[in-house]
């Protein structure tokens, strides 16, 4: 699986997440993943700033969604895009 089919993945389960909890559990099982591959830290910096390019993205197409799911899927991406500030965060301290 190439990087930009992992991020895909993980956009893709991002959506169907429905908690603040389940967005963190696998966002940190993705940064896991991500640090054992022993992949650079500048690949994973891109990796992040791609995936928070990503939710951007599917953030404008919140507004399509019908009221609670256009509210869930927006919660999502605002706790989802905390923890990947973190990521970059501590990503910059490191290179």
């Amino acid at each position: 699986m190439t990087l930009e089919e992992y991020r895909a993945t993980a956009l893709g389960k991002l959506k169907s997440c429905r908690s603040q909890g389940e967005v963190l559990g696998m966002l940190a099982e993705r940064d896991l993943r991500l640090t054992s591959s022993q992949i650079a830290d500048q690949v994973r910096k891109t990796f992040w700033e791609k995936l928070n390019n990503d939710l951007d993205t599917l953030n404008q197409e919140t507004a399509t969604l019908p009221g609670q799911a256009a509210t869930t899927l927006s919660a999502v991406i605002s706790a989802a895009q905390t923890v990947i500030e973190q990521y970059l965060l501590l990503l910059a301290s490191e290179l």
